[in-house]
C-alpha cells in the first residue's frame, strides 16, 4: 500500500505504524485528538500528510524534519503550534496552516 485516504472514517492512527512505504496519507475531518502522533513522523517515505479539520492540539513535532520526501503538508483547523524551521523543508511545493509557523 502507497496510498491512505481516511476522510471522516474516525480513529485510525493504529493502523499508521506498519504502513513503511506509503507516500500519502490523507485524514482529513477524522475527528483525531490530541497531539499529533508520533508514528507519523517515521514514515519518511511520505511525499503527502493531510490532517486537516480534527482536534489536535501541541506542537508540531521537530521530527516532521526528518521526512526528506515531504512536499506537502495540512495541518490546518487544528489547533497546533510551535516553530518548523524552513531549512528542513527545502523540497516543500504545499503546506496549509492557519497561523505562520514556517520560520
Amino acid at each position: 500500500m502507497i496510498s491512505l485516504e481516511l476522510v471522516t472514517k474516525g480513529q485510525v492512527i493504529e493502523y499508521v505504524r506498519n504502513l513503511h512505504f506509503m507516500t500519502f496519507i490523507d485524514m482529513s475531518s477524522n475527528n483525531l485528538s490530541g497531539t499529533i502522533p508520533p508514528q507519523l513522523f517515521t514514515l519518511i517515505g511520505l511525499f503527502s500528510l493531510n490532517l486537516p479539520n480534527n482536534k489536535l492540539v501541541g506542537e508540531i513535532p521537530n521530527e516532521i524534519g526528518n521526512m526528506k520526501n515531504l512536499e506537502s503538508f495540512n495541518f490546518s483547523t487544528n489547533q497546533l503550534g510551535g516553530e518548523i524551521s524552513q531549512s528542513k523543508f527545502i523540497q516543500i511545493v504545499v503546506f496549509g496552516l492557519l497561523e505562520p509557523i514556517i520560520q
